[in-house]
Formats: structure tokens, C-alpha cells, sequence
């Protein structure tokens, strides 16, 4: 694929409230990326965090966007977030550098939240045709919630709940197929069953 990018940088001082700015800027990017959802529910846009640390445990203060250049004007992340110009900026639609040879993934990690966990496995037999306890017994294998791994709080568009947003991420290891261009979430996170890897740079 032929990618391109924009990056939204968080540029607000420490008055405003970091945190605060960018759980906005990433709640309007999401919305967007929901309104965008093809037939199967995918969105052709992918998100990248290019200063995410584990060792900070931070996402970092900048977003990029990577996709087809057509994807990105469609989008038009400059009338989403527009909002939000007082303590952002973005930069134009461009070309990602040729000379790129690293790629990763960013992905949704699910964690055991056990005041969560019934409505989970609620919608988890429903989807899959499954008993409640069948549910149940899937989800006790998921991990205990971390405090290491860096995370984002969203509102969820269906209830108004506010939730954490776990971000895990991967480098493609060399010689490793990357999973295609089947398209991401409506949080530009890579699916886990069908990663699509992002340049990095």
C-alpha cells in the first residue's frame, strides 16, 4: 500500500491539562473513524502513537494517522478536531518517507475487569451463539489489568461509560507476514486475529 500520514501533536501547556486534551482529541478522532466504518466494520485508517513507552507507560502527546491519502482527505481530521486548535496541531497529509523499514501493531489488550466481566461474557454468548458460563470460562483467561501498559480513557458511544482503552504494540519481526490491508477498529487499533501492520518512523 501506498501509505500516507497526518500527526496530531498535543501542544497545550501544563494549566490546561494534558490528559484531559488528549482523551477529547481522541474520543473525536474515534467518533470519526466510527461514522467511516465499511460494511464489515473496518476502518481503512490506522493510528500509530510514535513516542508509546512502556517503560513511561505513555502513549506519548502525538497521534498519527496512516492510510490512503484519499482515506485521510476523506476523513478530514482538520473539521473533527477543530475544536481542539487551541492546544493541537496537525500537520498536512503527507507522504509516508520511502526510506521506512521498521513496521509494528497497535492493538486493543483486553484485561480482566471484574466489575466488567459479567457484561462481557453477556454480549460474548450472544455474539458466538454461546452459553453465559461458556462465556465466562473464555474471558477467566484474560489478563489481570496492568498498570504498565499505556492506556487511554475513552466514553463508550453506546452508553456514555467511561472506560480504559489498553494499547498494546508489536514490532513486525523480519521475515514475518504482515496480515494484509483487512482494515482496523474504530480505534485505528490493528484487529488480533488479522494484523495490519503500520510503518514506523
Amino acid at each position: 500500500m501506498n501509505w500516507f500520514y497526518q500527526d496530531v501533536t498535543i501542544v497545550t501547556d501544563a494549566d490546561t491539562g494534558f490528559h484531559f486534551i488528549m482523551e477529547k482529541l481522541y474520543q473525536l478522532i474515534h467518533v470519526g473513524l466510527v461514522e467511516q466504518l465499511d460494511e464489515n466494520g473496518n476502518s481503512a485508517i490506522g493510528i500509530s502513537f510514535p513516542l508509546y513507552s512502556t517503560e513511561k507507560c505513555k502513549l506519548g502527546n502525538k497521534i498519527r494517522l496512516i492510510g490512503s491519502k484519499t482515506d485521510l482527505e476523506l476523513f478530514n481530521a482538520q473539521a473533527k478536531i477543530e475544536i481542539l486548535n487551541d492546544y493541537i496541531h496537525a500537520t498536512s497529509i503527507r507522504s509516508v518517507p520511502e526510506n521506512v523499514s521498521r513496521y509494528g501493531y497497535f492493538f486493543r489488550v483486553r484485561t480482566k475487569d471484574k466489575l466488567k466481566l459479567s457484561s462481557l461474557a453477556t454480549r460474548k454468548s450472544k455474539r458466538m451463539n454461546i452459553s453465559y458460563e461458556e462465556a465466562i470460562r473464555m474471558l477467566a483467561s484474560l489478563p489481570e489489568p496492568s498498570n504498565a501498559l499505556p492506556f487511554q480513557w475513552l466514553r463508550s458511544l453506546s452508553n456514555g461509560a467511561r472506560f480504559r482503552l489498553d494499547i498494546g504494540f508489536e514490532e513486525l519481526v523480519i521475515g514475518q507476514s504482515n496480515g494484509g490491508e483487512s482494515g482496523f477498529t474504530s480505534y485505528g487499533l490493528s484487529r488480533k486475529n488479522a494484523f495490519c501492520a503500520l510503518p514506523l518512523f
